[in-house]
Formats: structure tokens, sequence, C-alpha cells
């Protein structure tokens, strides 16, 4: 009788030791976050817009979690900004929670690595909950040309990188971008000369897609519940924008 007591308690004591745990692993809230991730121009809102409105293929469709197109929605800003905690506390609360990333801030904002960037150290390392990461990933020449749509239009307010290292290539860059786009270059922003740096470059953009590949394999490898999932976007049809599952 004492035995079957004892294990009764020792069962009792590893249950809420694991449940104290799980909770403490997710100390944000959510039981999933969704993470939609991409380049800057590459689609994301329009992506999101697609999901809630049920027109994404079978085979992207069925890898996301269908109750995400009510979720509240964050960025990659806010994130690193307040923390997953603080952001479940002052949005309306729902089981989980969706991040729209930029991959390109890993090397925009100088953290040079996906695991500094304080917003997916955030999204990433809250094991006690779900993680799905879609990532968008259309055709360099694509978001070259997406650039300088935006360029034009003045639509970016990226981050100013003030390393000197970098001022010589930064205003040749000015200068170049000045005679494709047609603008004054006092008004172009250093954000957007990295991006063209970027975009510009086959080997650059390669180099900076790898590297979040890499990175999303690791978070894989070290804890449960993840899934990744790629796609690109195709030719519109009946005005509607449309994704293809990529395989890697």
């Amino acid at each position: 009788m004492s035995s079957s007591l004892a294990i009764r308690q020792s069962i009792s004591v590893r249950s809420r030791a694991k449940a104290l745990k799980a909770r403490e692993a997710s100390a944000s809230g959510y039981k999933h976050i969704f993470v939609i991730a991409g380049p800057s121009g590459s689609g994301k809102s329009t992506f999101m817009r697609e999901f809630v409105e049920g027109r994404l293929p079978k085979v992207i469709a069925d890898d996301l979690p269908i109750e995400a197109k009510t979720w509240e929605r964050t960025s990659g800003n806010e994130l690193s900004r307040k923390g997953l905690a603080a952001v479940w506390h002052t949005k309306r609360r729902t089981q989980g929670i969706v991040v729209h990333y930029d991959i390109m801030r890993a090397y925009t904002r100088g953290f040079d690595h996906y695991a500094n960037d304080p917003a997916m150290q955030a999204a990433t390392d809250d094991e006690g909950s779900a993680l799905t990461v879609l990532t968008i990933l259309p055709s360099r020449e694509a978001l070259f040309e997406q650039f300088l749509t935006r360029a034009r239009n003045n639509e970016y307010e990226e981050w100013w990188d003030k390393r000197s290292k970098i001022r010589l290539l930064k205003r040749r860059l000015r200068a170049g971008l000045y005679r494709i786009v047609g603008k004054s270059p006092r008004y172009l922003k250093e954000g957007q000369l990295v991006l063209l740096g970027v975009y510009g470059s086959d080997a650059r953009f390669n180099h900076w897609t790898s590297r979040w590949e890499r990175f999303l394999s690791g978070v894989r490898a070290r804890r449960d519940n993840v899934r990744l999932v790629y796609i690109a976007p195709e030719p519109s049809q009946d005005g509607y924008p449309r994704f293809k599952r990529l395989a890697i």
C-alpha cells in the first residue's frame, strides 16, 4: 500500500513539474505563433489577405493554422521593441499570434545573424508554443522591380545604417539609384540603398536567403512543434495573386 502511494506521489510530482515547465516555456501566453516571413516587398500582406479570403492552394493552406485568420497580428519591429509577453498583454487575447517578419532585418539592422534579432528570439524561443513559419521567396528580379516602384513612391521606411566603412559605397549606390529612379539623391533613404545592394546581386540575395533557411532548420532541429513552409508568387489569375509551394 505504501509502495503504491509513493508511486502515485512520484507521478504527481513529475506531472506538476512538467506542467510548470510548460507554463514557463510558454511565458507569452500564446499556444501558436505563425510567422509570415519574406524579404521586404515579397508580398507578406498580400499573402495574408489571400489566406483570410480562403484563396490559397490546398497544398499550402493545409499546412497552416486555419485559426490564424482571426488572430491578432504584430510585426518584427513591434516584437523587437516589446517582446512576445508584452504583445500578448496589450493586444486582444487570441490563442495565437501572426508575426510579419522581414528577413532582411538581420542585414539592414546590423544583427548579422537571425539568432541575434530580438524579434526572432521572441518568436522562436517560446518552446511552449507551436511554431509555423511560412516564407515567401520571390525571384530576385521581381524584388528588384518592386523595390524600384516603392523607391519611386517613397514607401520605404528603413533603419539608417551609420557604419562608416560602407558610407562611400552608399554614396555611389545613391548616385546609381538616382540614375535609375530619377529621384534627387538627397531624398533617398540609406535603408533603400542597403536593400538595393542585396536585390541587385544574385550572390548577395542568395547568401541571405540561404542563411534564413539554415537558421530555420536549426530552430526545427532543437525544438518540437515546428512547421516550415516555403512558397513563391506566381503570375496573377483572374485578378487575384497566386502562390506555389516550394520543395525546400
